[in-house]
């Protein structure tokens, strides 16, 4: 092709048709022009595109990592609203609560909710280094949503804490371990009835009643509240607001939850039996819906992630409810279920079969 332009202009040059000579070099020279100002602009757009890739691919992540904050958000929202009743309760009916789970409802509800413990460092870091199309608006956009997310200001906040147990330790009773989504579960059944002794849980029905105390249980009473309807409300909120601008953005987004199953009582029983979960299958990707069809017993059940507890939901109601992150086992009753798991809307059916 060179040497055909080149001939050309060799002959005109010959000819002495310089006029024709000179157009002709001129629309030359505007084609090669034209060339490289195509190739800059097919090269930028494959820049842009494989940088809408990546910035998708990471937004994906941050997305999942976002969805696991809020579930845990919520679990804290739920705890914190228990730990109210549960004060309400000692301020009012003491009495009402057993030997064997008053010392570890007492601690229980003096152990407060750590937000900054809930930042997930992946997601920080790939917020931090976003990389994204200069010109497109949606993208910085949803960049300075995610941004804004990360550094809210109520990730550093934590609930008040051991304002009781310093005051019965120097009373001669001892501080078993508490951990705040186990401790409580099964209404306390969990817990090492032997740590206390008799005289101890004595002692302690005792200090309850002193203003001390009850001071310090309208102290942490408050406390609660404000962080349940407050910081985790809030927090809750700004994320459900991140995640629908992320989905805006990114309709085809997907929640990355993988190998769904269920497992309990009301199956073969739990892993201190060696059970192992029941397969739930995947019916719709994009909403990351999970069924199955199972005959159950009267009993409790989980649903958790890959046969593990790293990712596991609960519930407190049959055969409808929400399902809760890290939460209580779910009672069922026995019969031929087709069983629902909705993790985009966090909710379970039991449908009943004939």
């Amino acid at each position: 092709m060179i040497n055909f332009f080149r001939k050309i202009r060799k002959q005109l040059a010959n000819e002495n048709k310089f006029q024709r000579y000179f157009r002709y070099a001129l629309g030359e020279i505007i084609l090669v022009v034209l060339g490289i100002l195509i190739a800059l602009q097919i090269n930028n757009w494959n820049e842009h595109r494989k940088i809408s890739l990546q910035f998708k691919l990471a937004v994906e992540q941050i997305y999942n990592d976002i969805e696991v904050e809020s579930q845990w958000l919520n679990n804290l929202m739920q705890t914190s609203y228990h730990q109210v009743d549960l004060i309400d309760l000692l301020l009012e009916n003491p009495d009402s609560i057993s030997n064997e789970k008053l010392p570890y409802v007492i601690f229980y509800i003096d152990t407060g909710a750590d937000l900054s413990n809930l930042r997930n460092s992946q997601s920080i870091s790939l917020s931090s280094n976003l990389d994204f199309n200069l010109g497109n608006l949606e993208q910085i956009n949803v960049a300075k949503q995610i941004k804004s997310f990360i550094e809210n200001r109520l990730w550093k906040n934590h609930a008040k804490e051991n304002l009781i147990a310093p005051l019965l330790y120097e009373e001669g009773i001892p501080v078993p371990n508490i951990v705040l989504g186990f401790t409580e579960f099964n209404d306390f059944k969990n817990v090492d009835t032997s740590f206390f002794k008799p005289e101890e849980v004595s002692k302690i029905r005792s200090l309850i009643k002193t203003k001390k105390i009850k001071t310090a249980l309208r102290t942490l009473k408050a406390d609660r509240i404000k962080i349940a309807q407050g910081d985790l409300r809030n927090s809750i909120d700004d994320a459900k607001s991140v995640l629908k601008i992320i989905k805006d953005y990114y309709p085809k987004i997907r929640l990355l939850y993988s190998n769904v199953g269920i497992i309990g009582t009301a199956i073969n029983g739990y892993d201190d039996v060696g059970a192992s979960s029941t397969p739930l299958t995947l019916t719709d990707s994009e909403n990351s819906i999970w069924e199955i069809d199972l005959q159950l017993k009267d009993g409790t059940v989980k649903f958790r992630c890959r046969d593990s507890w790293n990712q596991n939901w609960g519930g407190i109601t049959f055969p409808n409810g929400d399902a809760i992150y890290f939460w209580e086992d779910i009672p069922v009753k026995k019969g031929n279920y087709h069983i629902i798991l909705n993790l985009s809307e966090k909710s379970y059916q039991f449908i009943k079969q004939d």
